[in-house]
């Protein structure tokens, strides 16, 4: 029991940065959804890939065990929409948005600061500045071209964003920028994955 007990609790909650975008807390290989609900807390782990979406929640304390598989790239909408079923239902199981803009505040322009590329192991994302002054973010090494596919970001004045694919398409996963202790943006955290700044970029200081 006191090993099962270190799993489920949450690992990254003395350190204030938590997988943002994700989940509510994270533990030794499980996500927390619904800290600081009003419900139980459920765990759980998601996986998606090219064409596929797996989902997993379960209610330590009351038992209660949901999963869904999905083939196609709709899955994510498909797991949202049974979890609405569910509640409807009288089951609530807890979640963590991570889509939309619930939660953040009034759209401000980016700051220049956060312009400049992130990496976390071979994973690339560039962040520029368009025309009219908005935040853009691209992936991997040609990420800064015209031809990567490129993303809005709309930002919160806490360094908050979501992503909108090109300039109409709909909102996409959250993130945000991360300050270090000289207050200077040095990480990017999307989807609960967190990408540091590289070192050759200059900063603002």
């Amino acid at each position: 029991p006191e090993a099962v007990a270190e799993m489920c609790r949450d690992q990254l909650a003395p350190s204030g940065a938590g997988p943002y975008g994700l989940a509510d807390g994270w533990g030794l290989g499980w996500a927390r959804y619904g800290d600081g609900g009003d419900g139980p807390v459920f765990l759980g782990h998601d996986g998606t890939g090219d064409g596929t979406s797996c989902h997993l929640r379960f209610d330590p304390v009351g038992g209660t065990v949901v999963a869904l598989t999905g083939k196609a790239d709709t899955g994510q909408a498909l797991w949202t929409d049974l979890l609405d079923r569910l509640r409807e239902s009288g089951l609530p199981v807890a979640d963590h948005p991570s889509t939309g803009a619930a939660g953040l505040g009034p759209t401000v322009p980016g700051p220049a600061d956060c312009v400049g590329r992130y990496t976390n192991g071979e994973l690339e994302y560039a962040v520029t500045r368009d025309a009219d002054g908005g935040l853009r973010l691209g992936l991997g090494s040609a990420a800064p071209h015209a031809s990567a596919p490129l993303y809005t970001l709309e930002c919160d004045a806490g360094l908050r964003f979501v992503l909108r694919e090109r300039a109409t398409g709909p909102l996409g996963h959250r993130g945000r920028f991360l300050r270090d202790h000289d207050g200077r943006v040095s990480h990017l955290q999307l989807s609960g994955r967190l990408a540091r700044r590289a070192q050759e970029d200059p900063r603002t200081p």
